[in-house]
């Protein structure tokens, strides 16, 4: 058996609900998970079991609550983020969820064909200005529909490839750890400069300088044979430009928004906007060690202003850096690099596995 079927033959379609926020009784405790479109990964099936929000016992008959198995959906917004609910939920106006008739379905496989339709989904949305599919159309989808027996047998397939990517995943975060570990323990605190290193101001051993005024018309989203330079803004990589302005390796300082103070590292040819800070350093640094101090100095803290967050390239100044001797700076660079040289094998492999997982989406969902 191998048919299409329209979602609305698998299951109860349900669209969330928001409780009145103007009655405090409704979210008093936090007894039901309350499901927003935050609460679910953007790249993969979030399996919820907590939630940013709850509402109370007091709620429940207000709200749209649903079982565990139930598969969500986002449908206004970002379009096709999908979820399984592991215990009791409500959720908000913005998800649309399908209860499976477990005799024809199983929540796994309803999962993985909402994925596989996703770019449909967010092709079919038929708001310019706020992407929405509405409840009609999410129960007209049309899915492939295989006996349960075949729908388990795909499932597990698609279940062991996530596991293996989240277990890649783990590693490279286990190595991060590890970095950030070893400059604790080697440099301290940099923020409280708990090893009591020697410290200057750090426009007195770098120069800061802002990055050129680029027209937002300028950048474009993705790389192409015209546009294939790295454009960084305020918040790394903003898209791509024809030219380059920098060439060589740069720590840069994003300098505006609610992010500023962030820090990126930038290698070969790029272009910097406005919105980005280039060090160069005046004294002899090493880079990946300049790199790695600034970006765990928290320099948000020094940002100014409420609604536009900013941060002043004098302000930054004026911040004190540590300064180590520069054997040491480079011990650690050199652990770095070894760090980075595991963390792309690892990478490379979830890249393959990302890969894979596509092809068997097109495979037996079409």
């Amino acid at each position: 058996m191998n048919d299409v079927i329209q979602l609305s033959e698998l299951g109860e379609i349900i669209t969330g609900n928001t409780p009145s926020t103007s009655d405090n009784a409704n979210y008093e405790s936090d007894d039901i998970l309350f499901v927003k479109p935050s609460d679910i990964s953007n790249d993969r099936i979030s399996y919820i079991e907590n939630t940013e929000n709850y509402i109370s016992n007091y709620a429940k008959g207000k709200a749209r609550v649903v079982s565990s198995d139930t598969v969500f959906c986002t449908c206004i917004g970002i379009i096709g983020k999908v979820g399984i609910a592991t215990k009791e939920s409500a959720f908000n106006q913005q998800i649309n969820a399908i209860i499976p008739d477990k005799e024809k379905v199983t929540s796994y496989y309803l999962a993985y064909a909402l994925m596989a339709k996703r770019n449909y989904m967010q092709a079919k949305a038929n708001a310019a200005v706020v992407p929405i599919i509405n409840k009609t159309q999410f129960a007209e989808l049309k899915i492939k529909y295989v006996s349960l027996e075949e729908q388990r047998r795909i499932t597990d397939k698609f279940q062991l490839i996530d596991s293996l990517i989240a277990k890649r995943e783990k590693q490279i975060e286990t190595i991060e750890y590890l970095v950030k570990s070893r400059f604790v323990e080697m440099f301290g605190d940099p923020i409280v400069n708990s090893k009591g290193l020697p410290t200057e101001a750090i426009g007195d051993v770098c120069l800061l300088k802002a990055g050129v005024t680029t027209s937002a018309q300028d950048i474009h989203e993705q790389s192409d044979d015209e546009h294939n330079i790295p454009c960084y803004g305020g918040n790394g990589v903003r898209g791509y430009v024809r030219t380059a302005t920098y060439q060589g390796d740069y720590a840069i300082i994003g300098r505006q928004g609610a992010l500023c103070g962030n820090v990126q590292f930038a290698h070969g040819n790029f272009h910097a906007t406005e919105h980005a800070v280039l060090v160069t350093p005046k004294i002899p640094f090493n880079l990946t060690w300049l790199y790695i101090t600034l970006r765990e100095m928290n320099l948000n803290r020094f940002h100014t202003g409420a609604a536009q967050p900013g941060l002043a390239v004098k302000t930054l100044n004026r911040v004190r850096i540590m300064m180590p001797d520069i054997e040491l700076q480079n011990r650690f660079a050199e652990l770095v690099v070894q760090a980075d040289k595991s963390k792309l094998a690892i990478q490379k492999n979830i890249e393959t596995l990302q890969k894979l997982k596509s092809k068997l989406m097109q495979d037996y969902f079409g």
